[in-house]
């Protein structure tokens, strides 16, 4: 029976030990990559089904782990399904049960998920039963979880803070046409000392705005091939966040290694109604000769659908600091020396600084050390439009973004 919750334990079976060990308990993969998150979850749940159907099961753990990871992407995907395109992505697969060319993995997850803990968010997420799922469990339809009343909440998709993996959300309306979410990071590098698949992206953020990417992370594009393209999507350059003199927050030393590691942590997370709250910090260029903590607070205010972004660089010297905010190839922002403002379907976003940029540049399909791209599949990369502000800082200073969502008629 599908629908009945696993309670018989198997004995110490390795598979069982390392899904605990390498997906952390808030559902999020060590990896701290986002594509990985689907591989490795097909990985687990394949063997957990064919255990199942052998009287061979995994523990009670096990199969809580999996849920942890369905509702870890529930969470990072929008209302019109967006998964984030963080760290790593090769495009791999472990199964191809369905023909459709717009397959896609991690609602085809969430609907086995559905399924398979009886939980009617993660069918609002996925949308349909699609081919390989209804291999999987023989289901056609989710209509049997309208008729499962069995008095339990399982809707525990309004998580907003992940604090094993790092990752926390701001924002308002999730799950409607009206949503306006943000993702921020401040989850470490990779897995262990070799980090192999995670990117340079400490306190970067991701913006949706009514189901639109509107800021993005750009993604991968190639792994043993041009290597000047492999280290910019992996850079900090290529992210949502605050460069220090021109250097990388981690230290690349190969296409799956990093010498040196920034380590970011969470300070405060509150989402409190009428105002949400998240402060981070990270050490990675405390290695400069003259040492910077960057701190990145970020207010999101309900009432106005706003954001306030307030980035501190903590040292006693000068430096050359940039802001970068990388926008969805589809979209068309306008640029201008005071603001950033771009159109997503209802809405107006408006990104403001508080404090002026010495000089803006913009670059569209520039060079490995510009930016302006966007890949949403292995060896492909779209022209995008980036744009770095940049500023001369003497000792510790704060420079402060407001972001604004309004919708238009």
């Amino acid at each position: 029976d599908l629908h009945s919750f696993p309670t018989r334990r198997s004995s110490d079976l390795e598979p069982a030990t390392e899904a605990l060990v390498q997906n952390a308990p808030d559902g999020g993969n060590r990896e701290q990559a986002f594509a990985y998150q689907q591989f490795v979850l097909d990985f687990l749940l394949l063997s957990a089904l064919a255990a199942r159907a052998a009287n061979q099961d995994f523990p009670r753990e096990y199969w809580q782990r999996l849920e942890s990871m369905l509702e870890f992407i529930a969470a990072m995907m929008d209302s019109a399904g967006h998964m984030p395109m963080i760290g790593d992505a090769d495009d791999g697969y472990v199964a191809s049960l369905s023909p459709d060319e717009n397959f896609d993995n991690f609602r085809s997850l969430l609907a086995t998920g559905a399924i398979l803990f009886e939980r009617p968010d993660f069918a609002r997420k996925a949308g349909c039963v699609d081919d390989k799922t209804r291999w999987l469990t023989g289901c056609t339809s989710f209509d049997f979880l309208q008729r499962s009343g069995d008095g339990i909440d399982r809707t525990r998709t309004s998580i907003r803070a992940f604090p094993q993996s790092g990752y926390y959300l701001l924002g308002d309306r999730f799950g409607t046409a009206d949503e306006v979410r943000l993702l921020a990071d401040a989850g470490p590098l990779g897995y262990l000392s070799i980090a192999a698949h995670g990117h340079a992206d400490a306190l970067s953020i991701v913006l949706n705005v009514g189901g639109h990417e509107v800021l993005v992370d750009p993604g991968t594009y190639a792994y043993h091939t041009q290597p000047q393209w492999r280290a910019y999507f992996r850079s900090t350059r290529a992210h949502n966040t605050v460069m220090v003199d021109e250097h990388d927050q981690s230290q690349q030393s190969g296409n799956f290694m990093w010498s040196h590691h920034a380590q970011a942590r969470c300070l405060h997370f509150s989402n409190a109604r009428g105002q949400q709250h998240f402060i981070a910090e990270h050490d990675g260029y405390r290695s400069l000769a003259d040492p910077v903590t960057h701190r990145r607070e970020i207010v999101y205010d309900t009432t106005s659908r706003s954001f306030l972004i307030s980035d501190t660089l903590a040292c006693a010297g000068a430096h050359r600091v940039c802001r970068h905010w990388h926008f969805s190839e589809v979209l068309e922002p306008v640029v201008a020396e005071d603001r950033l403002q771009v159109r997503v379907g209802r809405y107006l976003v408006r990104i403001v600084p508080l404090d002026l940029p010495a000089h803006a540049r913009l670059y569209h399909g520039g060079s490995a050390t510009q930016g302006g791209w966007v890949s949403r599949g292995f060896g492909c990369k779209q022209p995008a439009t980036t744009v770095a502000w940049y500023s001369w800082i003497g000792g510790t200073t704060v420079l402060r973004t407001r972001i604004f969502c309004e919708k238009r008629s």
